[in-house]
């Protein structure tokens, strides 16, 4: 009740302190970021999207503010534009993928193109993890033939087909004839 309310009240003033203390190391700063998005109160957003839009802020805790407004479903005009506008950057790949994250998290189906050139090109499974939530997230049928394909690729390793066989769980099958039931 009451004393939930009230620790819940000093916990998010703490981690927005965490998050704008620029003296804090920047990772450090991001998971600030991260813990405001798992909280999901969206009161606190104006933050993450003021460091978002900062071009000159360090793109890694961008990109850790782009997951946490993913994450806290704050799908207001702001926080779209702030997210759309980074991932257009070409300065850091990593940037641009968080964005995408976050606009995937946020249901976004503009962001599908990029998230599934992301998961070709993904070199480790956490990547390829994020890329898959994010596409389940958004649910586009342009994802399934690409996560069939991994699914099926013996190339791969376990953990990554099985990371793509959650993923089309997670999307639900559009086709007439369904995928999963064929593999």
């Amino acid at each position: 009740g009451e004393a939930y309310a009230n620790f819940r009240v000093q916990a998010m003033d703490i981690l927005h302190e965490g998050l704008t203390d620029t003296k804090m190391d920047k990772r450090a700063q991001g998971a600030f970021a991260v813990a405001l998005g798992m909280m999901k109160d969206d009161g606190f957003k104006k933050p993450l999207v003021d460091i978002l839009a900062d071009r000159q802020a360090d793109s890694e805790l961008r990109g850790y503010c782009a997951v946490s407004l993913g994450m806290m479903r704050a799908a207001s005009p702001d926080v779209l534009k702030a997210l759309r506008e980074a991932l257009k950057e070409r300065s850091s790949e990593e940037l641009r993928l968080q964005c995408a994250i976050g606009l995937g998290l946020l249901g976004q189906s503009d962001a599908v193109v990029l998230l599934l050139k992301e998961l070709e090109e993904a070199d480790t499974q956490n990547v390829q993890g994020q890329v898959v939530i994010a596409l389940a997230k958004i649910g586009d049928a342009r994802a399934i033939k690409p996560l069939v394909d991994l699914l099926k690729n013996a190339q791969k390793p376990e953990a990554t087909r099985a990371i793509a066989c959650a993923g089309l769980g997670l999307i639900g099958d559009l086709e007439f004839i369904p995928s999963l039931s064929r593999i």
